[in-house]
């Protein structure tokens, strides 16, 4: 098995080795199938930034790299554990998982409130609790922050073939911006480079892998400190 992130181009390769992996805040989509709060209008929870590697077996897919490019650095087990990397689960809606889900985001949603009528009726901070689990914890609303550590892994069902690990964002960064706006961000000095970006050394990179058509140009493209790794082709079926 390969832990992967694919991308679609050599700049885009050299751009990953030279900053990091980003930390793109991406919505769930999922929050409607627990609630239809105006408390979840403007953001879904522990919208603050995740990255995602694929595991690979033997054979690669078509339709992942269709969608996300052919191109893929293939990372080590220890840089996978060390950077926390969890198994997405894929919800699907009405099933047993998510019918027991649904019960207890509405026994922790009950406990959400009470801990935010213990506090003064004009004040708002407390709600933030609903989208940000340090929040929600600060106010001791405990079922609602394991409801929201869950919520951060979770996935829609009919994305399963992707195979994803992810890795999140611990601190409650509210970044907004494309994502194109965000990769060029993060290829400037500042703190969007250091907190939106997962960074890796030469030794955290296995190999890197491709379709065979391309393994020459990836090699040829890679700098210096990488020029010793290799450059695997896989088939994609």
């Amino acid at each position: 098995m390969d832990w992967v992130h694919y991308t679609n181009s050599v700049d885009a390769i050299n751009g990953i080795i030279k900053n990091g992996l980003l930390v793109n805040p991406l919505e769930r989509k999922l929050i409607h199938l627990f609630s239809n709060s105006p408390h979840f209008d403007e953001r879904e929870p522990q919208q603050f930034g995740l990255t995602s590697i694929r595991k690979d077996g033997l054979f690669g897919s078509r339709k992942h790299i269709k969608q996300f490019g052919n191109l893929g650095i293939v990372f080590n087990n220890d840089w996978i554990e060390k950077e926390k990397f969890q198994k997405v689960w894929y919800l699907k809606e009405k099933s047993r998982f998510h019918k027991k889900l649904k019960v207890f985001f509405d026994d922790a949603e009950k406990e959400l409130i009470q801990c935010i009528n213990k506090r003064p009726p004009n004040d708002s901070f407390p709600y933030m609790g609903y989208t940000n689990k340090a929040v929600a914890g600060l106010f001791g609303a405990k079922k609602y922050c394991h409801f929201l550590s869950i919520y951060e892994y979770l996935e829609p069902a009919e994305n399963r073939w992707q195979k994803e690990y992810r890795s999140v964002q611990t601190q409650p960064l509210y970044t907004t911006g494309s994502t194109g706006e965000l990769v060029n961000s993060i290829s400037k000095p500042g703190w969007n480079n250091i907190l939106m970006t997962k960074k890796f050394q030469p030794h955290d990179i296995s190999h890197f892998v491709t379709q065979r058509k391309f393994v020459k140009q990836l090699k040829e493209s890679l700098p210096i400190e990488y020029k010793n790794k290799q450059v695997k082709w896989k088939i994609f079926t």
